[in-house]
C-alpha cells in the first residue's frame, strides 16, 4: 500500500520537459542514465543528432522495427532511460517515453521477425528477433518488449529485466524514489538534458581513461547546453581524500598525454578548455566551450576519410 500511495503521489510529469522519473527505476541500480529529449531537441546539439539519423546508414541501423513502431524523434520521442540492474549490471533496461497509442508496441512486434508473446500479470512482453543494421542470421538477437499504461515502452535483451520493469513501474517493488539512492537524479534545473551516475565503476582495462575510474567508488555525468555554450561535468567520488589526489594527478597526466597525439590539433581548444578541481574526495572534470565549435569539430572528424595502411611492397620491386 505505501509502495502504491507513493506511485499515486508521483505521478509522472506532463510531457513539456522529462527529467528522470525517479519512480521509475528500481532501487539499488549500478548505473542509470537519462536523456531529456524535450531539452535537447531544441539544442544546437539536439539538432545534430537529428541530422543524422536521417542518414542512410543511421536508418538501416534502426532497422524495420523501429520503422514499424512509427516513432519520430523529432515530434514523439520525449526522454530516454537507461539501466542496469544491481544484480546484472551487463544487461541494460531501455525506458521509451513518447506519445503512444494503444497496440503501437504490439503492431511493431508482430511486424518483426519471429514475434512470440507471454503474459506477466496484467501485462503481454513480446519477443522478436533484432534484424537491424543488414547483419548476418547468426548475429541476430532477441528483443523483449512491452508498454506500461501507453506511457513508457521497455526494452531489454533479458526477459527477467522486462518483467522487474513491470513490477517497478507497477509499485510492487522498491523504486529509486523509495531507496534515496543516486540523490542527484531527477533534478534536471535550467538546460540540463543528460544525467548518469554509476555505482559500480567497472570499466575495460584497454584505455588510460578508462582505468581511472577504477580508482573512483561512484561517477556522475551531467550535460547541458544554453545560449551555444555546451557544458559536460564529469565527477568521480573516491574512498578518501588521498585517493582523489591519485584521480586528480591521473587525469592530468592523461590530459598531458592527449595533447601530445599527433590528431589533436584540431581539437586542441577544446582539450584545453577541460578543467579539472579537487573537492575533498571528490574530483571533477568540466568542458565548458561552444556548442557550434564542438559540432563543427565532430562534422570535420566525421568528414575525414579513413586512413588507409599502406599495401606491403612485393619482393619483386
Amino acid at each position: 500500500m505505501i509502495l502504491l500511495a507513493g506511485c499515486l503521489a508521483n505521478d509522472p510529469c506532463p510531457l513539456s520537459a522529462l527529467p528522470l522519473q525517479r519512480a521509475d527505476v528500481p532501487a539499488a541500480p549500478a548505473w542509470v542514465l537519462h536523456v531529456d529529449c524535450d531539452k535537447l531537441r531544441p539544442s544546437a546539439m539536439g539538432q545534430y543528432l537529428l541530422e543524422g539519423m536521417e542518414k542512410p546508414e543511421i536508418r538501416a541501423r534502426l532497422g524495420a522495427f523501429w520503422a514499424a513502431l512509427q516513432l519520430d524523434p523529432r515530434k514523439h520521442l520525449r526522454g530516454l532511460t537507461l539501466y542496469g540492474r544491481a544484480d546484472a549490471p551487463a544487461d541494460g533496461t531501455l525506458l521509451v517515453y513518447g506519445d503512444f497509442q494503444a497496440g503501437q508496441l504490439e503492431r511493431a512486434a508482430r511486424a518483426a521477425k519471429d514475434h512470440l508473446t507471454t503474459p506477466y500479470q496484467k501485462h503481454r512482453i513480446h519477443l522478436w528477433l533484432d534484424t537491424s543494421g543488414n547483419r548476418n542470421p547468426s548475429a541476430e538477437q532477441r528483443v523483449y518488449g512491452a508498454m506500461h499504461h501507453q506511457r513508457v515502452i521497455i526494452l531489454s535483451r533479458q526477459e527477467t529485466n522486462v518483467a522487474h520493469a513491470l513490477d517497478v513501474l507497477d509499485c510492487t517493488v522498491r523504486s529509486l524514489r523509495e531507496s534515496g539512492q543516486c540523490a542527484q537524479l531527477g533534478n534536471q534545473a535550467g538546460s540540463v538534458f543528460l544525467q548518469a551516475a554509476a555505482t559500480k565503476v567497472e570499466p575495460l582495462p584497454v584505455h588510460p581513461a578508462t582505468i581511472i575510474l577504477r580508482l573512483a567508488r561512484a561517477a556522475r555525468l551531467e550535460m547541458s547546453e544554453a545560449s551555444d555554450r555546451f557544458t559536460a561535468t564529469l565527477s568521480l567520488e573516491a574512498d578518501g581524500n588521498a585517493t582523489a589526489t591519485q584521480i586528480l594527478s591521473a587525469g592530468q597526466a592523461l590530459l598531458k598525454l592527449v595533447k601530445l597525439q599527433p590528431n589533436a590539433a584540431s581539437a586542441m581548444r577544446l582539450i584545453s578548455a577541460i578543467n579539472l578541481k579537487q573537492q575533498g574526495s571528490e574530483v571533477e572534470a568540466t568542458l565548458a566551450a561552444s556548442a557550434s565549435e564542438i559540432i563543427a569539430l565532430l562534422k570535420n572528424e566525421g568528414s575525414q576519410p579513413e586512413s588507409k595502411q599502406p599495401k606491403p611492397s612485393s619482393p619483386n620491386n
